[in-house]
């Protein structure tokens, strides 16, 4: 039986950053063990200073705002199909006694609105990811197919959904397979290159055999096979879409029953691309032969948009050709955990204090059976219930919290001022550096203080009242990778810097003509690329000998116990090279 417990992802940065500079030090193989330990501390380290990771970024990922209404008090208001309601409960795609998020509420409530009328609006969702975009589009665009009567005079798929490329095509064509299963008054088909031609075809690919609510090739999406009607809703990207307007065969797919078409990740059809899709567009309403302002159009994003929503109007009207007074703008809002009244502990909160806890040494939840589920621990709950005491005065029976670490800290963690105080960094920064959240915790950023940080950062993305919930501090961690910027060696012995190549002075990452520390003048680093032997480099201005080598260019240079000037190498990916392209090598 598998058992998976949560990610920590402050750990996962360490283990990143450890097997980044494994990987560097074993691509640039130094014989020299001194050299060897100075690249792995300062890869190690800060990324000002040469290091192959960029400080953390902490973001808070708060919960999108909920609204006060589920699916079936839409239902029984007369604003949403009772049998998608059933349908969307039974394959638990979206309870019906579930709150939806304001967003998705208004997108289901504005699209209602021109349900007598003859225009229909288009309109853009933009909301934070993992807030629930998907169903801000699927849910009432599915609400508009329930809810018609079938006309055999039309032609045609009733809803375009497209991506910008196929991945996202795959995992979002999953998702609604697995709402629709089980019914056929709705089909779907997925059509991208991949898609099989027939099902000989999709044998020999060994694809699935779908349930009767989704098409498995082209030819039975065509009505050529098994005597399939053409599908409701047709999933592709606008590459693919712009190859069926131009084949013959595929002239079945468009027609004047379209009725819905729907941009997903917006965002990324920006410049040329936009203008692009915009004709694309305006090509398929017109082999439809319907009108751009009767048509529902919906785009969704994460990013799209900003405060000025006259701009976003103007863009959308100009992607979908739709008249400004038709776009309708929805932004996602996030919400936060109500905290109580703080209690403080009864000492003074220090970082020493907090650091000298062995806080939680085992996981807080399990994975089994596809269901999450909290991971009971009498011992480490009595070992929390003294740790926490540094946190807050606050405390509870232990029997209330079932032995359950992860709620016994949701319990007693609501109350500490130090938790508060740091959601409330995160909700008024939104995004922040590790160092200045530190800063602003601590008035420190000292390693300490950033150590004391990632514990209380730990602790709130563990605590939770039900299995289910947000933690009580949620947030996402960022950082970027880089190579290595290659090295130089301060000549001056007694340099003041770190990280002595002995019997020289600092090795520096990236190049500097002269020492940062000191000032005294630096070479390049390089290395053999066959035995790990390394030498400096660097322009020398003497006079031209006959002892002396010319390279290609004309230029001279020194090799110093190395008999091949093609296996030497800068420990970087990017090499030195001289004001005429050459590169040159000097002993020491």
């Amino acid at each position: 039986m598998n058992n998976l417990h949560q990610l920590d992802a402050l750990q996962l940065v360490d283990a990143l950053r450890q097997r980044l500079v494994n990987f560097s030090l074993e691509d640039n193989f130094v014989r020299d063990k001194q050299l060897e330990e100075i690249c792995q501390k300062i890869w190690e380290g800060n990324s000002e200073q040469g290091g192959l990771l960029s400080e953390l970024w902490v973001e808070g990922a708060f919960p999108a705002k909920s609204s006060e209404s589920c699916l079936k008090d839409l239902v029984s208001q007369g604003l949403f199909n009772s049998e998608l309601t059933e349908q969307l409960d039974k394959t638990a795609a979206v309870p019906s006694g579930r709150a939806l998020y304001q967003h998705q509420y208004e997108a289901i409530t504005t699209v209602h609105n021109y349900k007598k009328t003859l225009e229909k609006p288009a309109m853009v969702v933009t909301a934070g990811t993992g807030s629930g975009k998907t169903e801000s589009f699927l849910l009432p665009a599915l609400n508009h197919l329930f809810s018609q009567q079938s006309n055999k005079e039309q032609k045609g798929v009733k809803c375009l959904i497209l991506y910008p490329m196929n991945a996202l095509v795959n995992d979002q064509v999953g998702r609604l397979y697995d709402w629709l299963k089980g019914q056929d008054k709705v089909t779907l088909f997925h059509f991208t290159s991949e898609t099989p031609e027939d099902e000989a075809r999709a044998n020999k690919d060994k694809l699935p055999v779908f349930d009767k609510c989704r098409m498995r090739t082209r030819q039975q999406a065509r009505g050529l096979e098994n005597g399939q009607r053409i599908p409701d809703i047709l999933i592709t990207n606008y590459s693919m879409l712009e190859y069926m307007l131009c084949r013959p065969q595929d002239n079945v797919f468009f027609g004047n029953n379209l009725q819905t078409v729907i941009l997903d990740e917006a965002h990324l059809y920006s410049g040329t691309l936009a203008a692009e899709m915009t004709f694309l567009l305006r090509r398929l309403y017109q082999r439809c032969q319907v009108d751009a302002n009767h048509i529902l159009q919906i785009a969704t994003s994460a990013t799209i948009g900003d405060s000025n929503t006259d701009k976003l109007k103007e863009f959308i009207a100009t992607l979908f050709t739709k008249k400004q007074s038709l776009i309708e703008v929805i932004q996602g809002q996030h919400d936060r955990i109500k905290f109580p009244s703080a209690i403080p502990p009864n000492h003074n909160i220090t970082i020493d204090n907090l650091l000298e806890k062995h806080w939680l040494t085992e996981p807080t939840l399990s994975y089994e059976n596809a269901e999450t589920q909290f991971v009971e621990s009498k011992s480490q709950c009595e070992s929390l219930n003294e740790d926490v005491k540094c946190l807050t005065a606050h405390s509870i029976n232990l029997a209330n919290s079932e032995y359950k670490s992860a709620k016994f800290l949701y319990k007693t963690l609501i109350y500490a001022p130090l938790l508060q105080q740091l959601e409330q960094c995160l909700w008024d920064s939104k995004t922040i550096t590790l160092t200045d959240l530190a800063r602003k915790l601590w008035q420190s950023v000292e390693k300490k203080a950033i150590q004391a940080t990632i514990i209380l950062l730990r602790l709130g993305a563990v605590a939770r009242e039900h299995v289910t919930d947000y933690p009580l501090i949620p947030h996402k961690i960022h950082l970027l990778t880089r190579a290595s910027d290659g090295f130089v060696v301060c000549l001056n012995k007694n340099c003041t810097g770190e990280h002595k190549l002995t019997p020289l002075g600092s090795v520096i990452a990236g190049y500097h003509e002269t020492c940062p520390y000191c000032q005294s003048a630096t070479l390049s680093l390089l290395r053999c690329a066959d035995c790990g032997e390394w030498i400096l480099a660097g322009l020398d201005a003497r006079p031209i000998t006959n002892a002396e080598q010319r390279n290609q260019s004309g230029e001279w240079i020194i090799l110093a116990g190395l008999d091949e000037m093609a296996t030497l190498r800068p420990i970087t990916n990017a090499e030195q090279r001289n004001q005429k392209g050459a590169i040159q090598y000097f002993s020491l």
